[in-house]
């Protein structure tokens, strides 16, 4: 799709603010989070946790991870989603350490569902521009190369 293609395409947002527990802690912490997806990146799904009023943290994956995640056990790598019966946990692992997160599994079932609805699964091509990503390709630098 051309970047003249992509401006012709509307745009549209979907979030939930919500409440997690930390539960990888000696006890229970209360998490502030916001999950959000934005057709701008169809294939993705940001994620902002916060403590105490902290700057908050995101987590940036593939939306099927959450939507599968509901359901059976999903993920590999740095997160990692499963259905328990008291709601679905989230886990987070970075260098920086890990995070066991218990969510609400209505409120993301909620939330999935938007998502699927604004874009269903198969039809995210048109709102993606790949001569914007290309172009976002060519500027970076990769030390390793």
């Amino acid at each position: 799709m051309t970047s003249q293609n992509a401006a012709a395409i509307r745009h549209h947002a979907v979030s939930l603010g919500t409440r997690m527990t930390l539960i990888s802690g000696e006890s229970p912490v209360d998490v502030a989070a916001e999950l959000f997806y934005t057709t701008h990146d169809p294939l993705a799904l940001h994620l902002g946790l916060a403590i105490d009023g902290s700057p908050a943290v995101e987590w940036v994956f593939a939306r099927n991870l959450l939507r599968d995640g509901l359901t059976i056990p999903s993920g590999s790598g740095d997160i990692h989603i499963f259905p328990v019966p008291q709601g679905v946990v989230i886990d987070l692992l970075s260098p920086h350490g890990t995070a066991r997160l218990l969510a609400d599994a209505r409120e993301l079932a909620g939330f999935v569902d938007q998502m699927y609805e604004t874009v269903a699964d198969g039809d995210e091509s048109p709102y993606m521009d790949l001569d914007h990503e290309l172009a976002s390709l060519q500027e970076m630098q990769f030390p390793f190369l």
